[in-house]
């Protein structure tokens, strides 16, 4: 799938589950920027272009939606980039 679409799906997915957010997204230099607005807040979770690519839009709405949820807990803003190599242990830490 390309990346525009899953984009697009991701985005998707985000709203139907943070309904009350803004939400936005751009891409450029093999970064895919995912802009969330929440409660006075600006998240911003980036993914590397490769892992934009290998991964699906499941995995990658599963980590932003838990980022957002851990920083809303802290009540910090986040800019968080998430690539290939450190996926898996994102994905740990939001399970726990």
């Amino acid at each position: 799938m390309k990346t525009d679409f899953k984009a697009a799906s991701v985005l998707e997915r985000l709203g139907q589950s943070l309904s009350d957010a803004d939400l936005d997204y751009q891409a450029g230099e093999g970064i895919h920027e995912f802009i969330v607005r929440l409660g006075g807040m600006r998240h911003v979770i980036d993914f590397s272009d490769d892992l934009m690519e290998k991964k699906n839009e499941k995995d990658l709405s599963v980590i932003i939606l838990g980022i957002v949820e851990r920083a809303s807990t802290q009540s910090l803003p986040v800019h968080f980039m998430v690539r290939n190599d450190n996926f898996e242990k994102v994905m740990q830490a939001l399970k726990h």
